[in-house]
């Protein structure tokens, strides 16, 4: 090191200088690449990306993902690599997320891009394009000009006039198959035609570039009856501080709309709309349940006598209990407790062993508690691991997990 500077002594002030200059201009590269790499946002999104309620639940290595493959997908790259943090299933769910979440980019062929090996046991993500570039740009412009006739105003009256445009302006396409493609906003738009995707795809789209915090959601629908509709498409807004729910497809009933799927809470809309996980975070789902709900989690034991109260856990995703006496049998038991005002309907289910049980629609009192207790029965004389997903309206609460030896 010494030597070093001694030869940095001996030189020239113009050799000075320059070393002084590269070093300097190495050291801000450095500081450059490194604060943007702690940013990881997109640097090519015109609107602020967390106003994307998905985005802001991805992990970080997910989120780095994300940002990659948008600013991909602006500039036409052809491939972006997965971040080591990021499963193959997650990158496959990725191709989705950005295709229903960032509907924008209206050049991306989801159904020709893929998740491949490449050396070294790597991953990366292959985009196709189904337009040039230039026509996503003009549509993003066109995109921000609409948005702004719905910015600067309250979030619940923003998305309200969004969601009445879409209802006014499209048409259900009772002829749409997977041949066409108007679940994408870009044919949505073009063509004043739309299914539950390009709806739900478009209020996000223009709800993120007029200023709002919202997002595309999916998954399963039933009637009032209860009936399996089929796979459905819908949105959610954060309004004041909380989650609200938007089906714009199922309020569509011509030019003005129903108002019967708008702004609904969690608990009145899982009566009939089930988020899928893979498009909801679990945080999100959570959501669809009131504040004032909490549980706790339970191991009754039943030692042939009766039961008697076993171990215990709070409100924490999962419970974990080892070295039980296989002599007894178990009932792993859920209690819910409701601080609220108003009774809360409920549906409770769990599913242990691959099979399913719910004890069909009650009421936790208000100020209240109600218990849950699985069959005890159906663990009686086991040994080994066990585990029980407990769900309340159809939503993923908590998990009971213990061994038994």
């Amino acid at each position: 090191m010494s030597d070093c500077f001694n030869c940095f002594a001996s030189c020239s002030f113009i050799s000075k200088l320059l070393c002084v200059t590269v070093l300097l201009a190495v050291t801000g590269t450095l500081f450059f690449v490194l604060r943007a790499s702690a940013q990881a946002e997109p640097s090519s999104c015109p609107y602020d990306i967390h106003l994307s309620v998905t985005y802001d639940y991805l992990t970080p290595d997910q989120r780095l993902l994300y940002d990659r493959m948008y600013d991909a997908l602006r500039s036409g790259q052809s491939a972006v690599s997965v971040p080591q943090g990021v499963s193959r299933a997650e990158a496959e769910q990725m191709l989705d997320t950005i295709y229903n979440e960032a509907a924008e980019l209206c050049a991306y062929s989801r159904w020709e891009s893929r998740v491949a090996d490449v050396s070294g046991g790597a991953l990366e993500v292959q985009l196709a394009y189904k337009f040039p570039l230039s026509v996503q740009e003009q549509f993003i412009n066109e995109v921000a000009s609409l948005a702004r006739s719905f910015s600067g105003q309250t979030p619940y009256a923003g998305i309200e006039a969004i969601h009445d445009y879409l209802i006014r302006r499209f048409v259900y396409d009772t002829g749409w198959s997977f041949a066409n493609d108007t679940e994408l906003s870009y044919f949505a738009l073009k063509d004043n035609k739309a299914v539950c995707n390009g709806y739900a795809q478009t209020l996000a789209m223009l709800g993120h570039f007029a200023g709002y915090t919202c997002s595309y959601i999916d998954g399963s629908v039933y009637g009032d009856d209860g009936a399996y509709v089929g796979q459905h498409a819908w949105n959610v807004a954060c309004v004041d501080g909380r989650f609200l729910w938007y089906d714009a497809t199922w309020d569509d009933a011509g030019s003005q709309p129903l108002r019967k799927w708008f702004a609904l809470d969690g608990a009145e809309m899982a009566r009939t709309h089930k988020p899928d996980a893979e498009y909801s975070a679990f945080a999100l789902l959570k959501s669809y349940l009131p504040e004032k709900l909490s549980w706790k989690l339970y191991l009754d034991v039943n030692d042939g006598q009766g039961f008697v109260r076993g171990a215990s856990g709070d409100a924490s995703p999962a419970l974990y209990l080892s070295q039980l006496n296989a002599g007894e049998y178990y009932a792993p038991a859920l209690v819910l407790y409701n601080e609220g005002q108003s009774d809360f309907p409920a549906v409770v289910s769990y599913r242990l062993e691959g099979q399913t049980i719910s004890w069909g629609e009650c009421r936790v009192p208000a100020g209240s508690n109600l218990p849950f207790r699985t069959l005890a029965a159906q663990l009686r004389g086991k040994t080994g691991a066990f585990a029980v997903s407990w769900y309340v309206n159809g939503i993923p609460l908590c998990v009971s997990r213990w061994t038994v030896s």
